[in-house]
């Protein structure tokens, strides 16, 4: 049996596929990823580091925790901003 695993990475999405997309004239790919964002940002306005097809969140590579009392956000700050640039790009 073959498995097979897929995740959303924001900014990989963003430059290797919304984006040359959206060049080429298409709109209804790009306005479910731009849907796909919006459901998935955080009550603190940022999206997390990986998802899942079904929005739920993936595996990452930043921890959520140090030991201790030490929390993590497992985000990349460039993911939320390079999704925000280019929404505003295109408006």
């Amino acid at each position: 049996m073959r498995e097979t695993i897929i995740l959303i990475v924001g900014l990989a999405m963003l430059f290797f596929a919304i984006w040359p997309l959206i060049r080429i004239g298409y709109r209804d790919e790009p306005q479910k990823f731009f849907e796909f964002c919006k459901r998935s940002l955080t009550s603190g306005g940022f999206m997390m580091h990986k998802y899942l097809p079904n929005g739920e969140l993936g595996p990452s590579w930043h921890p959520y925790s140090q030991g201790g009392d030490t929390r993590n956000l497992p985000i990349q700050i460039d993911e939320t901003a390079g999704i925000l640039f280019l929404v505003c790009s295109i408006l």
